[in-house]
């Protein structure tokens, strides 16, 4: 019976409030889809994704991507089974360009429609045959056009709002929805930041809005974006030709405005500063964000990416003061060929709410890249726990959970193809994500940004404290001491109101709701566990289990508070405990606790079984 058992997922969701430990320096840059292998190395290639620069989310979408023409959706959750970076190949509507289908339009800025919902619709868009209905996003071009989608309307195409091709370039896009929702698109090529209503219609601000007398001739509105309520515009040299920016050290200058065009602060400055003092590191800055607090040295800062020399500098959100730029764990300046925008996730579908997100357009704006800036791990400093229920404490040969921020750039378990030539060997590392207790290697299952799993070594120490550090691809984070114990006793659970994973004899599904059915007086019954001790024969360092093991110190059981038997307990698989328990009788119908003991220590409480006589 035992050796036709499956191995069971030890992926648990953990929801820990987080006390992060101080930050840490360096940067790992992860690329999650490409256009195509030659591009760059990444998990997905997407032949779509051409020259992508905006990219959004609404409070629970996945990435919206502005392509050449076309919009690209990609999905980033931190914490459920999808793969980062997994390309939505069905909805993906065009973008129009100058005089509408089938032009393509040079996709630049976009924005999610937050204005709350209203009748009749904000921002409306109307196909043929359809009443109006409210954009979901909404899209700006270099060509001068401006369109909206909404599956509503048409789910394979975004339709033109604003065609101003004659006279504009729209570089980005902004929306704000106080005091009123309104648009602001940036015009490089008339050097103005154009305004319509939330009804794509032009808005007439002040004279002087949008103007600041201490930028010289020559720089226009490069990108718009809001950040706390106000608007950022970031601004570019233009060409001779207005249409496109001019590289250069010092080319460059961002402002802070209100909704109303009113300058509030003239923030970063490209050129010399007082007294001749070097100015801001611009060059063509286009990406902006508001690193949160758990960014590594640069949290909470004002990130600015330039788009001419790749680079992403921090400054001080207040002052202007140049921080640093975003280095690599080797200290070496991360440099990104064509970046584009840059976005923290929304902490669902629209990545990890710690990482910073990227979009680039490299080799001259022919190719694509989304990828991802991860800090130095960060290890939340009450939330190294058993795998199974949460607990603190660790014991060798047991599944153990750690949660945090930027822990991996991927998510994945481990595979056969990680067990080495033996395929027998437990990984030390999957994806360049390792962890060390008290220095020695633990074994990696899983992976993620917010949590990772690993299985201790047999011979971890039993008493005493245990140093956690996690290094991700050479990003080291801090350390967080656990304590260790000679077990570590707790079931896997199969949702979260506490009942046990476990199996009838037939290995069907014990529980309350179908396809699975209670557990009876007298029946016997598989629970599965985790940390439960030492077996005969011991579990063999570094490997996978190659046999059966049973404990040598079996635990007791009580379910409901009476006795169970133990029939059978040990080890089935690696790091995987059962439990052959004959439920006691009488029991009453309904759910009962579950306690094992063993070597004097229990089990969690709130481990269920439901009972039905």
């Amino acid at each position: 019976m035992l050796e036709s058992m499956k191995k069971l997922a030890v992926c648990l969701f953990l929801s820990i409030s987080p006390q992060l430990l101080p930050a840490a320096t360096g940067y790992w840059v992860h690329n999650l889809v490409a256009d195509a292998s030659t591009t760059a190395k990444a998990d997905f290639y997407d032949t779509r994704l051409i020259n992508p620069w905006g990219n959004v989310t609404s409070a629970a979408s996945p990435f919206w991507v502005c392509d050449f023409g076309i919009s690209t959706i990609y999905t980033a959750s931190p914490t459920n089974t999808t793969a980062l970076g997994t390309p939505n190949l069905t909805t993906a509507p065009t973008v129009p360009g100058a005089g509408g289908p089938p032009n393509k339009g040079s996709c630049t800025g976009i924005v999610a429609n937050i204005a709350p919902a209203t009748t009749p619709p904000t921002f409306p868009v109307t196909a043929p045959g359809k009443n109006p209905v409210a954009a979901s996003f909404i899209f700006v071009t270099e060509d001068g056009t401006l369109s909206a989608w909404a599956s509503g309307a048409d789910a394979t195409q975004a339709f033109i709002q604003v065609d101003n091709s004659k006279t504009s370039a729209y570089k980005g896009l902004a929306l704000l929805t106080t005091p009123a929702p309104q648009l602001y698109a940036a015009n490089f090529k008339t050097g103005t930041i154009d305004v319509f209503d939330a009804n794509f219609k032009p808005v007439t601000l002040a004279t002087g809005a949008f103007t600041d007398a201490s930028i010289p001739a020559g720089f226009a509105p490069f990108n718009i974006w809001p950040i706390g309520g106000k608007l950022y515009v970031a601004y570019a040299k233009q060409d001779a030709n207005k249409q496109f920016d001019v590289a250069g050290p010092g080319n460059g200058y961002v402002d802070v405005f209100d909704g109303t065009g009113k300058l509030l602060q003239s923030l970063l400055s490209g050129g010399p500063g007082f007294l001749g003092a070097p100015g801001a590191p611009l060059n063509s800055p286009w990406g902006m964000a508001l690193a949160p607090a758990t960014f590594g040295a640069f949290a909470n800062d004002l990130l600015v990416g330039n788009f001419e020399d790749g680079t992403i500098n921090a400054f001080d959100p207040n002052t202007g003061r140049f921080i640093g730029a975003l280095t690599d764990g080797s200290g070496n300046t991360i440099k990104i060929p064509g970046l584009w925008a840059l976005l923290f996730g929304n902490g669902g579908s629209g990545g990890d709410k710690d990482t910073l997100y990227f979009t680039a357009g490299p080799g001259g704006q022919k190719h694509g890249i989304l990828g991802s800036i991860s800090a130095n791990p960060n290890i939340t400093a009450s939330a190294v726990t058993n795998a199974a229920q949460v607990a603190g404490g660790i014991a060798p040969n047991t599944y153990v959970t750690i949660r945090g921020t930027d822990l991996a750039a991927t998510k994945r378990n481990w595979a056969t193809t990680d067990f080495g030539t033996s395929g027998t060997a437990l990984p030390t590392a999957l994806d360049g994500v390792s962890v060390t207790l008290n220095g020695a290697p633990a074994y990696v299952e899983y992976i993620g940004p917010v949590f990772i799993n690993i299985l201790t070594p047999p011979d971890l120490p039993t008493s005493g404290q245990i140093a956690v550090v996690v290094t991700d691809n050479g990003l080291v984070s801090g350390s967080v001491n656990v304590t260790a114990q000679p077990v570590a006793p707790a079931f896997f659970l199969a949702d979260t109101a506490g009942h046990i994973q476990a199996q009838h004899a037939n290995y069907s599904s014990v529980g309350s709701t179908a396809p699975a059915t209670p557990a009876a007086p007298g029946e016997t019954i598989i629970l599965y566990g985790n940390g439960f001790g030492v077996t005969n024969p011991a579990a063999v360092k570094g490997q996978l289990l190659s046999a059966d093991a049973p404990l040598v110190a079996p635990p007791t059981v009580t379910i409901g508070g009476a006795s169970a038997n133990v029939v059978f307990s040990g080890l089935i698989e690696t790091g995987l405990y059962q439990l052959n328990v004959t439920v006691p009788t009488p029991l009453p119908n309904g759910d009962a606790a579950v306690v094992a003991m063993v070597g004097g220590v229990s089990s969690p409480s709130g481990a269920l079984i439901t009972i039905k006589n």
